[in-house]
Order: C-alpha cells, then sequence, then structure tokens
C-alpha cells in the first residue's frame, strides 16, 4: 500500500493529478487521515474482481485479492483467507502449497501490472522451480496475507524471484523461485493470415510449428481475386513470428542471406504447412535458418539474421 504526504492546502484536482502520477494505474481503495499538520492518503492499485485484470487464475485458485503497491522490482500483494478456500485443510489452516502458490499469483499479478501499464493482455506464468522454500506456520482461515515479492534477473524468458508472506507482521512462509511468464509478441500475422495447431520444439533453439493457413484472410480478396495466392513477404513474416514464439523475444529482421520462394503457397494448395524454424544466439540477437513445407514439396527457405 502506498502512502502519500501531502499538503493540508492540496486541492482535489491536484490530488487527483499527484495520485495518477504516482500509481500509473487506477486506484481501488483511498483511505485518508491527518497527522503531523499533513494529509495523507493511502492508496490500494486493485482487490476484489479487479485482480482479475492482473491475473489469469479465476476461482477456486484465485489465490490473490489485493495489489498493494509498486516500488520498482518489488511489488506487495495480499489474500484474505476464506474458510472455503481451496487450499484450506481439515484443521482450518492452509496446506503449504498454497502458500507457494500464493506466492507464485503474486509474482503473476506483478507481471500483469506492468503489462496493463503498457496497454498489453495479461501474461500467463509458470512455477519453472522452487527452492528454499520454509513454512514458518501454517495461515489459519480468516487472516490476512500480505506479501512482498521482488523481481531478479531474466535469463531466457525465466524470471528468478523472492518472496516472503507475513501474517499480522510475523513471517509464515519465504521462498525463492523460478518463473516463466509469456510474452506478448505482438504478432501481426498469426490468427490473422495462418494459425498455430501444435508445436515440436526439440530444443530452446530447434522447433517446427506445425500451421494452417487461414483461407478467409482478408489478403486473398486481392491477392489474387479468383487466384489466391500466399503473399511471399507474408511468409517471411510467418516465420519471423515463428521465431519470435521459439525465443520468446521480440525480433526484427536485421538481414535476409537468402530467401528461396519454391513454390507456389495457398490454403488450396497447402492448407496445412510445417514451419521449421532453427535459432543461434549472436550479438544482439540470431541467426535464423528456417523453411515451410506440407508432406508433398517445399515453400521456402530462409537463411537470415534477426535482430532484438
Amino acid at each position: 500500500m502506498q502512502l502519500l504526504s501531502l499538503s493540508p492546502l492540496t486541492s482535489l484536482s491536484s490530488l487527483t493529478s499527484i495520485i495518477c502520477k504516482t500509481c500509473q494505474s487506477n486506484i481501488s481503495t483511498l483511505t485518508a487521515f491527518t497527522g503531523a499538520g499533513a494529509f495523507y492518503v493511502l492508496i490500494m492499485l486493485y482487490q476484489g474482481e479487479e485482480i482479475k485484470k492482473l491475473i489469469p487464475q479465476r476461482d477456486p485458485i484465485m489465490m490473490v485479492d489485493k495489489f498493494y503497491s509498486v516500488d520498482g522490482d518489488i511489488a506487495e500483494t495480499g489474500l484474505t483467507l476464506s474458510a472455503s478456500n481451496f487450499f484450506i485443510e481439515e484443521d482450518g489452516k492452509m496446506a503449504e502449497p498454497g502458500l507457494i502458490e500464493h506466492i507464485a499469483q503474486s509474482a503473476s499479478a506483478f507481471a500483469g501490472h506492468k503489462a496493463l501499464a503498457n496497454s498489453l493482455p495479461t501474461p500467463v506464468g509458470y512455477i519453472g522451480e522452487v527452492k528454499k522454500f520454509h513454512c514458518y506456520d501454517r495461515p489459519a482461515a480468516g487472516a490476512e496475507l500480505r506479501t512482498i515479492i521482488e523481481m531478479g534477473a531474466e535469463v531466457n524468458g525465466v524470471t528468478i524471484l523472492t518472496g516472503h508472506t507475513m501474517v499480522d507482521g510475523v513471517k509464515v512462509a519465504d521462498t525463492q523461485m523460478k518463473i516463466f511468464i509469456e510474452k506478448y509478441l505482438m504478432m501481426l500475422l498469426q490468427d490473422r493470415f495462418y494459425k498455430v495447431n501444435g508445436v515440436d520444439k526439440s530444443d530452446e533453439q530447434n522447433a517446427v510449428f506445425h500451421c494452417t493457413l487461414l483461407a478467409d484472410c482478408d489478403v486473398y480478396r486481392g491477392h489474387f481475386p479468383g487466384n489466391p495466392v500466399s503473399p511471399g513477404v507474408w511468409n517471411i513474416e510467418m516465420i519471423k513470428e515463428c521465431a519470435m514464439m521459439l525465443t520468446g523475444q521480440r525480433l526484427v529482421i536485421k538481414g535476409i542471406k537468402q530467401c528461396r520462394l519454391t513454390a507456389v503457397a495457398s490454403p488450396a494448395v497447402c492448407p496445412e504447412v510445417d514451419v521449421t524454424v532453427a535459432v543461434a544466439p549472436v550479438e544482439g540477437g540470431y541467426t535464423v535458418v528456417a523453411s515451410i513445407a506440407d508432406d508433398k514439396q517445399k515453400y521456402m527457405d530462409y537463411k537470415g539474421e534477426m535482430a532484438l
């Protein structure tokens, strides 16, 4: 929860401006009080149903119901632990994995807050590793959980974080985690020109994307009327977007060494294609070798470099 100290003479319009600039977000709750000649405002950024803007989880496994504040790489969240909570055991106390899930969803809410501030959709996060988890006490139903999350470095799409949860000022759990948070990569053509039906990923640098070319795409009204042909440049964009999905990074085409269009592609000729992508890290980006093919023939070979 953020605390602003303001002059008693601060106007309502000035107060609104100061709060919005401080929070950079919608404000769920304001609590005002005076003291030592100053006027204070306590700010809660999100609570209750508004949390759904930040996390993809829904009942019965929503484990965050308050988002108090953000300060750099640190955020504070909360949860009122109801008797009907999914993780409440027969003795009326929370199972230890519930504390882990609460901390993980707190990190997800932090990522959702950042995405919302940039007008991006709510990201989906997954736990990759739990390390050095300690449960000092199992909270009982009715407890108010307060959790501090500190986000660390991101390496290859995996974020390292630490978190600790307190009840009435007493620490009940702490842990380290590695979480994978999907990035919104702002695809131009996915689900407009093509749809990804599945991915066979052999390792972090090689994958085959099984795609459908969408016959109802608007491009075919003009390219060409009565004879729909997939534009070669859109096939290049499809390769770039598959490379983005493989790396988890927003990429731009820095250079194309060679791109051979070996056959005409269209939904009528090849409604299902495989986009095979191999990337290799270089300074500032990746080299990319790719192809588009089906079980009959190859439609494109591509070699180039994409930058971050």
